[in-house]
């Protein structure tokens, strides 16, 4: 009946909000997790932030850029969050090469509840950053799956909104 679907749509509600909450205060990367790294974080804006690497981190200052709403992908970022994105992007750049280094980032973006977008950012020697392309294609040419190119392209409009995708990105270009 309809008060049935009407209550079941209710509860569907509930539990998505439960969901999302839960979420909020357990992941790692959201800031109102009681248990977040608060003092690694570098940067900040309205929408997102930059954060030292916690584990896993490949170099010294391995970073990542997060937008602060959680979002399973920066792909489907609003569009103030997404140009604060590239604002940190830009601003990694300029800060590495006036270091001598160059900058690589990557990103993989998958489905799920519990997914929270963010772009890694490591440095390299600026002749890895000149190798990056020859390496990121020889490897993705080994894996099944479509290579796109966004070097004339964002991957905002290169890449359907619902799509798992992998990213890496360079000073040059990108794939």
């Amino acid at each position: 009946t309809a008060q049935k679907l009407k209550e079941r749509q209710r509860q569907g509600a509930i539990n998505e909000h439960r969901k999302a909450m839960q979420v909020m205060h357990t992941h790692p990367f959201s800031m109102e997790n009681p248990n977040f790294k608060q003092h690694l974080v570098i940067a900040r804006t309205e929408h997102a932030y930059v954060m030292l690497a916690t584990r896993g981190a490949l170099v010294k200052s391995h970073c990542f850029v997060v937008p602060i709403k959680q979002v399973s992908s920066t792909r489907l970022c609003q569009e103030e969050v997404f140009e604060d994105i590239q604002n940190f992007k830009s601003s990694l750049r300029r800060m590495f090469g006036a270091n001598g280094q160059g900058i690589v980032f990557i990103e993989t973006a998958a489905q799920g509840s519990r997914q929270w977008g963010k772009i890694e950012a490591i440095p390299v020697p600026l002749e890895c950053e000149m190798d990056a392309p020859l390496y990121f294609k020889q490897a993705l040419a080994d894996v099944e799956g479509r290579v796109i190119d966004l070097s004339d392209k964002t991957i905002r409009k290169a890449i359907p909104e619902t799509f798992p995708y992998f990213s890496c990105e360079w000073a040059r270009g990108g794939l």
